[in-house]
């Protein structure tokens, strides 16, 4: 069913369920509000980064420990170049910190909020 009049199917819908279309139309205003707060675009950067499997993996090791990226090469059976580009999206979603020691280069989780992810990923299964 194309819906062409947004309104009218509020009205309509207010009408089979008995609901108050005013009331209703506050309550999707004061949705909309918090919905426009929010910085939808940065949370969509975070969930895209997350959602590939090589770095969803990447973000699981350095739950455990700082590595670098031969370190995370071993782990992934990877090259270093896909290592690095998977490692700067996870950076540019500040989900990644960067450490240089010499010509070394360290990672770390930004914080503790990862941990948190993936555990609700992990109640989800």
């Amino acid at each position: 069913m194309k819906i062409s009049d947004p309104i009218k199917s509020l009205q309509n819908f207010a009408e089979a369920y008995d609901i108050n279309v005013e009331e209703r139309k506050s309550t999707l205003n004061e949705i909309a509000e918090e919905i426009d707060a929010r910085d939808t675009y940065k949370q969509a950067r975070t969930l895209k980064a997350v959602a590939d499997s090589t770095r969803l993996k990447i973000i699981m090791a350095l739950s455990h420990h700082e590595l670098c990226v031969c370190e995370l090469m071993l782990l992934l059976n990877a090259q270093q170049s896909a290592v690095s580009h998977h490692l700067r999206i996870l950076k540019d979603a500040n989900l990644v910190v960067e450490r240089r020691q010499g010509k070394w280069s360290f990672h770390r989780l930004a914080g503790d909020h990862l941990g948190t992810l993936l555990r609700a990923l992990d109640e989800l299964e």
